[in-house]
Formats: structure tokens, C-alpha cells, sequence
């Protein structure tokens, strides 16, 4: 008797079928799959970093090498104050930002830095405000100008 008359299986066999022009073959059945569903691991794509605005308002000496009052800034949510100066530097040229920072890594003494109305004199401070965004005002007060 052929496998599948019966309706039987034979596993990786093909089974025939009797019909009324004769036998017919068929394809050998799948094995089934259990009844657990198994996930498709899929790897999670990858999380687009996210931007704080910052606005940086320049008084004093500063104010009048600027173009632009604030000066915005798009930069990476846990940006600190020096990454703001540093790309104040990409946008106004090293000379204007060493007035700010003639010591590496550290602000001028006739340079005031606050954040949010805060003041800050580690150029380490994250500048995040819980991803809105961020007033930065930066004086440079000259000694002519009764700092």
C-alpha cells in the first residue's frame, strides 16, 4: 500500500493520493510548528541623538564682534558650556573664542558665564534642561569697561 492512501505520512517522503485518473503524487507535509510562537530577533535601531537649542547672548566686548543676537546653537543633549564656546569657535574663528578661553579649559578672569541666570565658572556644566532649551549669556568686561 502507498504512504498516504490511508492517510498516512511518511516524514520527508512524499505521500500519493489515489484519484480517478490514477495516483497522484504529493508533497511530503511540513513538520508543524509547536504551538509557542518564536519571536524574530530584530535588532532595535539605533537612538537618533537628541538636540538642545541653545541660545547664547553675548554682551560686553563680545556683543559688538557678533552678527547675530542670540546666537543659536543645535547641539547634543548632554553638551556642556565648553562644547557651546567650542562651536561658537567653528562659527566666529579661535581668535574670538580665545578672549573667552586663553587658558585651556579654562574662562578668562574678565569673563562671566551664566546658564538659565545661573552663574558658571566650570566649563564642564552640562548645559541640558531637560532637552528645551538653554540660555547661555557670556560677558566679557574689559578693563576699560569697569571690570
Amino acid at each position: 500500500m502507498l504512504a498516504g492512501n490511508s492517510g498516512e505520512h511518511l516524514p520527508g517522503r512524499e505521500a500519493a493520493k489515489m484519484t480517478a485518473t490514477g495516483i497522484e503524487l504529493m508533497p511530503a507535509p511540513q513538520p508543524r510548528r509547536s504551538a509557542r510562537r518564536t519571536r524574530a530577533t530584530v535588532a532595535p535601531e539605533p537612538r537618533k541623538k537628541r538636540n538642545i537649542t541653545v541660545r547664547i547672548w553675548p554682551f560686553g566686548l563680545l556683543a559688538t564682534q557678533v552678527t547675530e543676537r542670540p546666537l543659536v546653537l543645535h547641539l547634543p543633549a548632554d553638551a556642556s558650556t565648553g562644547d557651546a564656546i567650542a562651536a561658537m569657535s567653528d562659527r566666529y574663528g579661535r581668535a574670538f573664542v580665545r578672549q573667552l578661553t586663553p587658558e585651556r579649559g579654562e574662562l578668562a578672569r574678565c569673563c562671566r558665564l551664566f546658564v538659565n541666570g545661573e552663574p558658571v565658572e566650570d566649563l564642564s556644566v552640562t548645559l541640558s534642561a531637560g532637552g528645551g532649551a538653554v540660555d547661555v549669556e557670556i560677558i566679557l568686561i574689559m578693563g576699560y569697561e569697569g571690570g
